[in-house]
Parts: C-alpha cells; sequence; structure tokens
C-alpha cells in the first residue's frame, strides 16, 4: 500500500457532495461493539480493586491454611480471567466493523473528489505495522476528520507531512491520538512485566487499573471522533439529497 502523492497547489475545488453514504451499519456496530467495551473496562477495573483485596490478605497473612488460600487465589484468577477473555473476543468482534467503518468512511472522502494523503486501505492496514500505527492512523484520522467536516476548505498540501499535519489537527483528534499512544506503550509495558511476589503483583495491579481507565478515555474519545465523523458525511449526504429532491420539484 502506498501513499497517494499530493499535486503541488491541489485545493478543493473539485469538492462532490455525496450521492451514496457508506458505512452506516459498520458505525452503528461498532457503536454497540465500543459501548460493550466500556462495560468490560469498568469490569476490569472492579476485579483489579478485589485482586489488591486478596494481595493484601496475602500480606497479611490473613489465611489460615494453605488450603484456604488456595481457594481464594483460584478464585481470584478465574473472576479476572473469565473477564479478560470476555474482552478479548468483545475487542475482536468490535476491531472487526471499526476498520470496515474506518475504510468506507475513508472511500466517502473519496468520493467528494478529494485528493488526500493516505489511501482507505492504507488508513486502515496502518494499524497493523509497527510503530507505523503511533503515526500513520492519527494523520488518516485527521484527514478523515477534517475532510468531513469542511470538505469546501481541504487543502491536501497541509497534511502533506507530520509535522503539518499536527498544526492543522483539532483538539479532538489530538486528545485521541494521546490516548491511544500511552495506551499502546502501557499495554507493551504490562505485557513485559512478570511479576513475582503478592508486592509485584499489587504493584502490577494498579498500573493494570491505570491501564483500563486509559482505555475508557480511548474509547470515549474515539466515539465521539466517530459520532462526528459519521454525522458530518451523513448531513452532507442528506443536504445532497435535499438539493437534488428541490431541483426535481422546480422542474
Amino acid at each position: 500500500m502506498e501513499d497517494h502523492q499530493i499535486a503541488p497547489g491541489t485545493t478543493s475545488s473539485a469538492f462532490t457532495p455525496l450521492k451514496k453514504l457508506k458505512g452506516g451499519l459498520a458505525y452503528r456496530i461498532s457503536t454497540v461493539g465500543l459501548s460493550l467495551q466500556l462495560l468490560f473496562s469498568f469490569a476490569m477495573i472492579v476485579s483489579c480493586v478485589i485482586q489488591i483485596d486478596f494481595l493484601r490478605e496475602i500480606q497479611m497473612e490473613s489465611f489460615q491454611s494453605e488450603e484456604e488460600l488456595n481457594q481464594a487465589a483460584n478464585a481470584n484468577d478465574t473472576r479476572h480471567y473469565a473477564i479478560q477473555m470476555i474482552g478479548f473476543i468483545i475487542y475482536v468482534l468490535t476491531a472487526i466493523p471499526i476498520l470496515v467503518w474506518i475504510y468506507k468512511a475513508h472511500k466517502n472522502v473519496s468520493d467528494y473528489k478529494l485528493q488526500k494523503t493516505l489511501t482507505a486501505g492504507w488508513a486502515v492496514g496502518s494499524f497493523f505495522v509497527p510503530f507505523i500505527n503511533l503515526v500513520r492512523p492519527y494523520q488518516a484520522m485527521v484527514e478523515l476528520y477534517l475532510c468531513s467536516s469542511s470538505p469546501q476548505e481541504w487543502h491536501p498540501e497541509d497534511a502533506s507531512d507530520f509535522t503539518k499535519t499536527v498544526k492543522i489537527s483539532p483538539k479532538l483528534t489530538r486528545l485521541w491520538w494521546v490516548a491511544w499512544t500511552s495506551c499502546w506503550f502501557f499495554g507493551q509495558a504490562l505485557a513485559r512485566w512478570e511479576p513475582e511476589d503478592s508486592v509485584e503483583w499489587l504493584q502490577y495491579t494498579y498500573w493494570d487499573i491505570g491501564y483500563y481507565t486509559l482505555d475508557i478515555l480511548l474509547i470515549v474519545l474515539f466515539l465521539l471522533l466517530m459520532q462526528n465523523i459519521q454525522g458530518n458525511q451523513k448531513k452532507n449526504f442528506l443536504q445532497n439529497q435535499s438539493g437534488q429532491s428541490e431541483a426535481f420539484m422546480s422542474h
């Protein structure tokens, strides 16, 4: 997948209103899935709090026997693992419609006849390329957001490099990008952390709570981004339909 090259001096004069709005079903499924992810993150925070109580009981030697300790440990692990598995399933099932929506939303912008830096395929594929996924998805989201909100004012040369992208990006996309990269680094650190005793497990669990709190923020910001982009594209589509109806009635 390659980036489009932007011709010097290209403007938005070729803007064409949408005749067909793509991605409506993917958007609705994605919002439901993201709402379920929010519930999962809240559930994980609650489970972490319960785990903290369990670990403190170990440190205070509150258990009367080894058998009682093992039973409590098994109950804690089973609960935590079950919630994680449910969350993983929700994540996988939600990721698919989200990627479909991103692809189709970019296709809607392509139907505007606006020239963009990134193709719809690369906007999706960039999420899967290590390190590039910390930059390209942000650039793609900025383009998608700006082209959807103000297609008549889109100037593709403003997004020709990362520095310019940051300068023109709306506050919402910046916040989403900070949350996205923070979650990525947070997750990488937790994945490499192997606690060895109750003290380290306690520290790990506190960091886990921080991660899922950040994940909640990320989900909320992405929901707002999707709502804004989808709403602006739908508005453009409905305005075009209304204009066509008025033109038809005038004949």
